[in-house]
């Protein structure tokens, strides 16, 4: 029989699975430019973990699975005007990460290579 927490951290009375790669560290990128072409956050195998907007966006937020937007795979838009707050992705990525910002907006990548 196996341990139910061998792959797992309990913190604060929650358990938290931890990605492949054996631990919960990750990297982030901060971006407060308009970039309809893509901003290329990570390429390859990549773990996402949250986008943080920390200044309400005027224009939605595009995320895909891929190096690009026009070669990558949408996985998520965060709506124009969406309000300040983090969004949870906890999603395994298999080509890459990139996101569109449509218009300048503060934004938070968190990401962990795997």
């Amino acid at each position: 029989m196996s341990n139910i927490l061998e792959d797992t951290i309990v913190n604060k009375g929650c358990i938290n699975s931890v990605p492949s790669g054996g631990s919960l560290t990750y990297s982030h990128l901060n971006s407060t430019v308009t970039d309809t072409t893509g901003s290329l956050i990570n390429s390859g195998s990549t773990f996402l973990h949250a986008i943080i907007v920390n200044t309400t966006a005027a224009g939605a937020i595009t995320i895909y699975d891929g190096v690009g937007p026009t070669t990558g795979t949408a996985i998520g838009v965060l709506q124009a005007s969406v309000l300040p707050g983090t969004f949870t992705y906890n999603l395994p990525l298999t080509t890459g990460l990139c996101v569109t910002l449509a218009t300048n907006s503060d934004v938070t990548v968190v990401y962990k290579d795997l």
